[in-house]
This record gives structure tokens, C-alpha cells and sequence, in this order.
């Protein structure tokens, strides 16, 4: 905010840039709630609850390990008052990291928290709405809780697909389906203070935690700052910090009790918006069933001090204007002299303009062609804006060169996405309605088949087991709180594999010296997990002190880290079924991803994993302590090496040990990624354009890029044929002359300037002695990086010295 400039609000004028903040810091300050009536009913509740003195696994002390976690997920965020930046945080020494550990416990024992901690610097930013944007200090965000963030594996896209599939079936009965949409106003603001923590006490939170969240939520203030003044600190009475990692959850839970209804009605929620629908014979009669509903939503809303904000939605139409003023700016972008080479731009196109278009477009995409077109133009016109291409070069050519794709090509990989995790999720709520539709899909008429459907089928005939016949069953195993160690020991090699390779002899001696150690009642076991070139996975445990080495080959399309998982799997459930229980087992492993997952308290997405943690419960449950030890690869250490060749020859001579695993989401996005690739290569290949025929991936080709815009944008021209030589522009306009410019009275075409025009004759000198020094013809395949059996060595020196020629022509 520029100083001199006065702002008026009322009858007082402020220039200054002090005058300015207090301003603002009253204007902000009226955006929160203040001298709301307190509750004695509830105040009574919340005192009880915190002077609850009951075992509480929250109240259980913060350990190193969840820090690390906390800490490592933290991101790079503007530093508030104590000027303390996360990645100070992240670096900071283990014995720095226990002095956190104790502060931590400190403050979470006595329900303290230090007012720097709830103070907050506001910056005011030209914005639409008066909503604050607070920067509160980043040591408030590594504070440790159980759960984070919103409701895991769910997301908006579900509720869209609901109720397009909702509104497709209804189409099928000859029925009306009328929805209401609300959104929450300033929620975070907004959040009455006494009622979120009776809410919080309700739900089990006790004693020091409950006392330090109210801590958290009261008595916070805020100041703004404007250039290098600041104004006096405002308190706040209610509201949550947006930023803060604890916020999501605390909200999460002044929304636990929004009232439910009895079908016909359906609610949807998420965070702060909701969605209302119910069918009917026609739609005069929704507001029979709608109406009680919303009433009942009111007089909620009126408990607990919330406010409903207008109608705020997004259309094709919107997403459309979005796209177009985007195109605007990648125009200036694209148009300056001195600016970022044309893969850097169509890197910002994907984050700016595609995240917009693949935000809904799983259900929106299955409307009608005319309006999708719509979005197609605006984002065809902008990357032929970022390529410079010519306004006849092929859709084809724009799509292969700048590795994007069209709105429909998009939404069939979205949505294959979407089924196969969604196929890993049975607590998901649009998970039974996408599975009856997987197995029933002619109960919907082909007009009216829901968005999923054309997908599903696409996905069926590949041949995978996306939704099971038999709804799998909950896991026996009960995920520990992060602030309780993990059933089973880790250890790791006191070096690094690059450490580790340097001398395998001194690895040897020390991992046999460390093996010493281990007490003798203790088993140890080397796991390995192999896939060969032709696609064959498979696993090997061996045990050597009881001669026993086993190998199995896994479905075909198995990766090689859930082989890694299944070694461990099975060596674990070999011990399990040892007719005399052991003391304690160590299972060596050169996967460290596998002990960290296994480990983690996150849920599995890998069936292996939950096998595993339910022998290790199993294990323990039978007096036998698991260790999973990692050690380097491939660095002569015995028992490792005979697990690697033993998974090795499984490859070659498959065994009939064979494993029925069930492919995870990813390996299943692998195969569909495959199919889906090739279906569109060859769409692609319906244009005849040389440079698209030698194509034979999607991937970018590297000597087709150049960091110098004007050269990239001459090169594919060249490739492209649609260029500003003569020849072409005769194929536009044929009264204009195809001769040379430069005086020869050939056509002036590619082939001419390129490699015969004798004005040029001493700058085509030095790429023809390269091409003659690599046995290569002097062509336009050679020199535009069209023959694949080239090199890209030998691609990208071409490139570099027919750019050099560009350049000086």
C-alpha cells in the first residue's frame, strides 16, 4: 500500500501508514464474534471435563518420533512474530529436538500456552471479502496431534459424483431432483469459542489437552501491519487460527452433530459447504420434504452462533471466463522479449489452468459436447500461444509437443483414478453407489448412465479387480497413537548405502560384528523382492541358521516394493507357524521405505502391510519380538546375498509357490496409465505429421526442447510444417511467390533453406561434417530429431548446431 494515499471510512481519513493499521485492525477486529452470552450448562461440562483426571491416551506425553513426523511434513510459511522459520525447525539437532520434546510436554501437562503463541500479524492484501490473513508464529503449527487435517481418503469429488449419480437415477424413475446448496459464512471466524469446547468435552477430549485447546482458542490477538508500522494488538474473543494444523480438526468438530435427516433427504458435507437434495415426482413437492429440513438446519445454526454466506458455485460458464483470462496473461507471457523458455510456461499453464479444469471434471465433463468445446478452444488457443505455433497447425501437433491433452482425454484418466483408489476405499460414502454401479450398470439407460459408467466398462475389460464380489472385511489390527512405540523394533545400518558401496569388506566385518551382538535365541532372516525384464516379480526369505530358503513369484504386473512386502510377509508368517515359539526374530531388509510404512500409524494401502502388522500383534501377543533391520544392497552381506539370487532364479524357474496378491491402487494405475497411453498415441496418430508418426511415447523428447524461446518456437515450426517460409505461404494464399527470398529460383521450403540453399551453403558446413562423422544422411528426419534409431546424444548435438544455424540466419 503505497504511502500517501488516504483512505476514508466514514468521517475519518487515514494517511499515515501507522493511522492506516489501526484501521484496519478495527475494521478486521469486527469479522470475529465478541460478547457472546456464555452457557452456564456448558461451562460446567467443560470444567468437569478438564479437571478429569481418567487415563486418556491424549494425554499421553509427545514423543521424538511424532515431532520428526510433524516436523517433516511442516511447510515453508511466512514467520510470524518470533520469527522462527520452519526450516530453522527442521534442522535443528536431536539434542535440540529432545529440548523441544520437553517444552512440548511442558506445555501440554500444565494446559499452557505462551501468548506469543496466540498472537498474530495481519497483512492486509486487496481482496474481495474483509477476512484476515494471520501469520501466527510457526512454532504454534509443530505442536503434535492425533489426528490432522480433514476426513482421510475422502474428498470434494465425492459428493459431486453423488449427486450427479443421484440425479442420473432419478432420470431413470421419471423423477425430479430439486438440491439446495449452502456455505457457511467465515467459518473459522466464526467458530463460538464455549461451544467448540463443550463439543470437544462431549466427544471424549479431557483434562490437560482439552485445557490447553482452550487455552489455544482464548485470549488470542491480532495486530496489522502495514510497511514497518504496526498497530496495537486486538483481542480476539472467538474464531480458530485459519493456518493453524489444528484448525481442520477443531472444526470438524463443531460440525460433528449437523443435523442428519430421513430419507428422501440427503445431506452432503464438507468443511464449510453443504448440499441438500431430495427426490421427487415433480419438483413443486421437494418443498414438502426440503423445507423441515432447512428449518432444522436453521434453528442449528441459530445454537451455535453460525451464519449462512449467499450462493457461491462454480459453472462451465465460470470455469470458461477463468480460462479466458488466463489466456491473457500467458499472451504477455509468451510475448516477452526476455522470458522463461516455453517449458517453464507450460508448466505454469498446468498449475494455473488445468488444476482449474480438473477440479469437478469428472462429473462435468460428462456434459454436452458444445459446452465443453468451449473450455477446449480457450485452452487450445493458449498453448498455441505459449508455442507460438501458427493458426493452422494441427490440435494433434499442440497436444504432442506440448504433452497436454483434450478435456475428454483428461476426464478418462481422472476418473480411472478415481474408481481404482476409490475400489481401495469401502468407508468411502460414494463407495457402494460406485460398486452397485460397477456390477449393475444396465440398471441406468444409456442417456442417463452416470459419469462413472463409460470408464467402468473401460476398466472391466482390462481385466482388474477393481471392486471385490465380497465387501473386505475391517482389519483385526488397531492402529497405535503416534505417542505410543510401535509393536515392533527398528535398527538401522550405522551407514549408507553410497557408504557402504565404497568398501564392501569393512561392511561385511561390521555388519558381522553387529550380528554378534544379537543374542543367541534370536532368529535372523534376509527377505528380497526381484522383477525381472519380462515382467516376472518375485520374493525370496531366507533363513540361515536353519536352512531354510524360499522363494515365490507374485501376480503378474506386481511391482517391486510390494515383492519387498511380501517377503517380509511371508518370513514373519513362517516364524508364526513354527511349532515352538521363538525369544525374538530379526528380519534384514535393504527396503527402507517398507520399515517406514510398516511401522507408520497411517493406514495401509497395501494388503501386505496389514498382514504384516497383524503378525507382528501376533507375534508379540506369543512372546516373540519382532525387529525389522534395514542394511545396505548389494554389499557381499551373506544371508542378502542368497535371499537376492534365490528371488533371482525364481524369475527364471517359477516354483509352484505362487502368491494370490491383490494388486495395490498403484499398480493398478500402472496398467491403467499403459492403456490409456496407448489409446491416445494413437489418436494422436491420426495426424499424418512426420513428427507425431515417429512418436512413440508420450513422453517429451529432450532434443525437442531449447532453452532459447525463439529457437524452440523456429524448431517446431520446422517440425511442424507450418511455418513462414515461402512454400507455405503460397499453400495459404497461391498468388504469393514460393521462391527462395534470398535470390535461388527453388521453392523455399524446409529441405531448401535447410540443407540446399547455397546462400547458406558455409553455414550448413558444420552440421554436415557431424552428420557425416555419424554415418548419417543429411535429411530433415536427421536434423530435426525425427529419426528415433539416432542417439540422444548425437539428437541433442544435432539440435544444438541446427539452432546455432537459426541463429545466425
Amino acid at each position: 500500500m503505497k504511502d500517501g494515499t488516504t483512505i476514508e471510512v466514514g468521517e475519518t481519513a487515514s494517511s499515515t501508514p501507522k493511522e492506516k493499521a489501526e484501521l484496519f485492525v478495527d475494521l478486521f477486529g469486527s469479522a470475529y464474534p465478541s460478547q457472546i452470552p456464555e452457557d452456564c450448562r456448558f461451562q460446567s461440562v467443560i470444567n468437569s471435563k478438564m479437571s478429569d483426571s481418567c487415563p486418556n491416551v491424549l494425554n499421553e506425553p509427545i514423543t521424538t518420533e511424532e515431532i520428526d513426523k510433524c516436523l517433516l511434513k511442516s511447510k515453508s510459511r511466512p514467520v510470524g512474530i518470533q520469527l522462527i522459520h520452519n526450516s530453522m525447525l527442521r534442522n535443528l539437532s536431536k539434542r535440540n529436538k529432545c529440548h523441544l520434546r520437553q517444552l512440548f510436554n511442558i506445555l501440554l501437562s500444565s494446559g499452557h500456552v505462551p501468548d506469543q503463541w496466540k498472537q498474530s500479524i495481519v497483512i492486509p492484501l486487496q481482496q474481495k471479502s474483509q477476512r484476515p490473513i494471520h501469520l501466527p508464529p510457526n512454532i504454534a503449527h509443530v505442536l503434535p496431534v492425533q489426528q490432522a487435517g480433514f476426513r482421510r481418503g475422502s474428498c470434494t469429488a465425492d459428493h459431486i459424483i453423488q449427486l450427479e449419480t443421484d440425479i442420473k437415477l432419478s432420470f431413470t424413475k421419471r423423477q425430479s431432483t430439486v438440491s439446495v446448496f449452502l456455505d457457511l459464512a467465515k467459518v473459522y471466524d466464526t467458530v463460538w469459542a464455549q461451544g467448540l469446547l463443550f463439543k470437544s468435552a462431549r466427544l471424549g477430549i479431557t483434562g490437560p489437552t482439552l485445557t490447553w485447546i482452550k487455552e489455544f482458542i482464548t485470549g488470542r490477538g491480532m495486530c496489522v501491519r502495514i510497511g514497518d508500522q504496526e498497530s496495537q494488538f486486538k483481542t480476539i474473543e472467538n474464531g480458530v487460527l485459519q493456518r493453524a494444523v489444528l484448525t481442520p480438526i477443531l472444526f470438524n468438530i463443531m460440525l460433528s452433530d449437523f443435523p442428519s435427516h430421513q430419507s428422501p433427504t440427503k445431506t452432503l458435507l464438507y468443511a464449510d459447504d453443504v448440499t441438500l437434495y431430495t427426490t421427487t415426482r415433480s419438483p413443486a413437492d421437494a418443498e414438502i420434504t426440503l423445507q423441515p429440513a432447512l428449518d432444522k438446519i436453521y434453528r442449528w445454526s441459530r445454537k451455535w452462533k453460525f451464519n449462512f454466506a449467499p450462493e457461491k458455485s462454480s459453472t462451465i460458464e465460470q470455469v470458461t471466463k477463468h480460462c479466458q483470462n488466463l489466456k491473457k496473461l500467458f499472451t504477455i507471457i509468451a510475448n516477452t522479449k526476455h522470458g522463461p523458455p516455453i517449458q517453464t510456461i507450460l508448466l505454469l499453464s498446468k498449475s494455473l489452468v488445468r488444476s482449474k479444469i480438473d477440479f469437478g471434471l469428472i462429473a462435468y465433463g460428462n456434459a454436452s459436447k458444445t459446452n465443453l468445446e468451449k473450455i477446449n478452444v480457450v485452452c487450445k488457443s493458449i498453448v498455441r500461444n505459449i508455442l507460438g505455433s501458427r493458426k493452422f497447425t494441427p490440435t494433434e501437433m499442440l497436444y504432442a509437443e506440448s504433452c497436454l491433452e483434450a478435456i475428454a482425454v483428461r476426464r478418462g484418466w481422472l476418473t480411472s483414478k478415481y474408481i481404482i483408489n476409490l475400489g481401495h476405499k469401502p468407508n468411502n460414502p460414494m463407495y457402494k453407489k460406485a460398486r452397485k454401479l460397477y456390477f449393475y450398470p444396465d440398471l441406468y439407460p444409456a442417456r442417463s448412465s452416470p459419469c462413472l459408467a463409460t470408464t467402468m466398462e473401460k476398466i472391466k475389460s482390462l481385466d482388474l479387480d477393481t471392486f471385490s464380489d465380497i465387501t473386505p472385511l475391517p482389519s483385526h489390527h488397531s492402529y497405535p497413537p503416534p505417542s505410543r512405540p510401535p509393536e515392533c523394533r527398528t535398527w538401522w545400518f550405522p551407514l549408507s548405502k553410497k557408504s557402504a558401496m565404497e568398501c564392501e569388506a569393512r561392511i561385511v566385518s561390521t555388519f558381522n560384528s553387529l550380528l554378534a551382538e544379537q543374542p543367541g535365541s534370536t532368529l535372523c532372516g534376509y527377505t528380497d523382492g526381484s522383477k525381472s525384464s519380462n515382467n516376472i516379480t518375485t520374493c525370496a526369505a531366507v533363513f540361515p541358521a536353519i536352512d531354510v530358503i524360499e522363494a515365490w513369484t507374485l501376480r503378474k504386473d506386481s511391482s517391486v516394493f510390494p515383492a519387498e512386502l511380501q517377503a517380509i510377509n511371508q518370513a514373519l508368517r513362517f516364524v508364526y507357524n513354527m511349532e515352538n515359539s521363538l525369544h525374538a526374530v530379526t528380519i534384514f531388509i535393504d527396503s527402507s521405505p517398507a520399515i517406514k510404512v510398516i511401522t507408520s500409524v497411517d493406514p495401509a494401502k497395501n494388503e501386505a502391510i496389514t498382514d504384516i502388522r497383524e503378525l507382528i500383534g501376533s507375534l508379540k501377543s506369543s512372546g516373540t519380538r519382532t525387529t525389522l533391520a534395514w542394511i545396505p544392497s548389494h554389499v557381499g552381506i551373506e544371508g542378502k546375498v542368497l535371499a537376492d539370487k534365490r528371488a533371482t532364479l525364481e524369475s527364471l524357474n517359477q516354483s509352484v509357490l505362487t502368491l494370490d496378491n491383490n494388486l495395490s491402487p498403484n499398480e493398478k494405475l500402472s496398467i491403467i496409465r499403459k492403456s490409456w497411453a496407448v489409446d491416445y498415441l494413437a489418436s494422436l496418430k491420426k495426424c499424418q505429421k512426420r513428427s507425431i508418426q515417429t512418436m512413440s511415447s508420450l513422453k517429451p523428447r529432450e532434443w525437442h526442447r531449447h532453452k532459447n524461446r525463439k529457437i524452440a518456437i523456429c524448431l517446431h515450426w520446422l517440425r511442424a510444417g507450418h511455418h513462414y517460409l515461402n512454400s507455405f505461404a503460397q499453400r495459404i494464399n497461391p498468388e504469393n511467390d514460393p521462391s527462395c527470398r534470398l535470390g535461388c529460383q527453388a521453392i523455399e521450403n524446409s529441405q531448401h533453406v535447410l540443407l540446399a540453399c547455397p546462400v547458406n551453403e558455409h553455414y550448413h558446413l558444420e552440421f554436415r561434417l557431424f552428420l557425416a562423422e555419424k554415418n548419417l544422411e543429411a535429411n530433415l528426419d536427421n536434423l530435426l530429431g525425427l529419426n528415433t534409431s539416432v542417439s540422444i546424444q548425437t539428437q541433442i548435438r544435432i539440435r544444438d548446431l541446427l539452432a546455432k544455424f537459426l541463429a545466425k540466419t
